[in-house]
């Protein structure tokens, strides 16, 4: 039987409901932003990327209309600082819709192409048509094939590390990439803009031993970049320790042709570094033409394999060496130069005093 203050409360709502809901006021809660549900930088860094990647491709027009040789020269030299702030654009919201990424991606390339032929056939030297042309066909086909497959893979990772990748390999490992390259455009930068406009500058003894050194060894940082955003993330192998790779035991062979056309690059580049001179020979600059070739064939023929692996599919845990050890080595040469840094400031250099 119901004591009288539980008849009182039943009473009170009977007469009152409103009262009961009174004292408990209706929460409301705003559906997720989306920011949150898709990570992504902010458009400030977006757009900075974005026009960061603009100044080669406006230098292919630029020489295209008014056949200032200087502006192809400016344009080789800047591509792939360019190129790697367009990649770090287009992987800052990976989720965004890919039907745009292509289609900049590719009219990119597609006005290089168009650039480059016009200034060449315009300037009476259809023979140079053929580098820039064969370039940029090759580097649209790789992006459509494994480059664009592989973002999407990438956009479809959980959003805890998708903000992860965003926020850590994209904006501070990936723009921190940004300074070597600039650095060494640097160099063919300085020289193509310190001849005066009396010198032939369609001559390329003036700085091609300059330029293409350069663009090599940018090369092969861009491709350590492209690991980063684009292998290492669908990783989940653990590289081979040091003993490993020093005595080639215990190790698959895959692993050990990646090693040794890595090790390939690295050695031809450090040549071209060497050879890095302006005014020089005929013989010269073939020479720096024949090494700059074999390195990036080496990366070429590196880089495809690895991709080819992923996009078929190939392991089911979606693992990469090549991309676990371009981690690993970047890891060990900070390591080193923060020794170095210590050694220079005097910590550990009182051994012994």
């Amino acid at each position: 039987m119901a004591s009288a203050t539980q008849r009182a409360s039943l009473v009170t709502m009977t007469l009152n409901p409103l009262s009961v809901t009174a004292s408990t006021p209706p929460q409301t809660t705003s559906p997720p932003s989306s920011s949150t549900n898709e990570p992504q930088l902010a458009i400030f860094h977006r757009m900075g990327m974005v026009i960061s990647g603009m100044p080669s491709v406006c230098l292919w027009v630029s020489f295209a209309l008014t056949l200032n040789d200087a502006h192809h020269k400016l344009a080789r030299a800047l591509a792939m600082p360019c190129l790697a702030a367009l990649c770090l654009a287009m992987m800052s919201h990976p989720t965004s819709n890919p039907i745009y990424v292509k289609a900049g991606i590719s009219l990119y390339y597609i006005v290089v192409a168009v650039a480059a032929s016009v200034g060449f056939s315009r300037d009476g030297r259809p023979k140079e048509i053929v580098l820039p042309l064969v370039t940029q066909i090759g580097m649209l086909f790789l992006f459509h094939k494994y480059v664009f497959p592989l973002r999407a893979r990438i956009s479809r990772l959980e959003t805890a590390t998708l903000k992860r990748y965003v926020y850590d390999t994209v904006f501070v490992n990936g723009i921190g990439s940004l300074p070597p390259l600039v650095y060494l455009s640097a160099e063919s930068l300085k020289c193509v803009l310190s001849r005066t406009p009396s010198v032939p500058s369609s001559n390329d003894l003036a700085c091609g031993a300059v330029i293409w050194p350069q663009v090599s060894i940018c090369v092969m940082l861009f491709t350590f970049l492209v690991m980063r955003l684009f292998i290492a993330p669908l990783s989940s192998v653990e590289f081979p320790t040091w003993e490993e790779l020093a005595s080639f035991e215990g190790i698959s062979p895959r692993v050990r042709l990646q090693a040794l056309g890595f090790g390939l690059a690295l050695f031809l580049n450090l040549v071209l570094f060497c050879l890095m001179a302006e005014d020089v020979s005929e013989d010269m600059l073939s020479l720096v033409h024949a090494v700059a070739a074999a390195a990036n064939l080496s990366l070429l023929v590196t880089v495809v394999a690895e991709f080819r692996l992923f996009r078929r599919g190939g392991r089911a845990a979606g693992t990469s060496d090549l991309a676990a050890g371009g981690g690993a080595l970047q890891s060990e040469g900070s390591q080193v130069l923060r020794d170095v840094e210590k050694g220079s400031s005097g910590e550990f250099m009182n051994v012994g005093i």
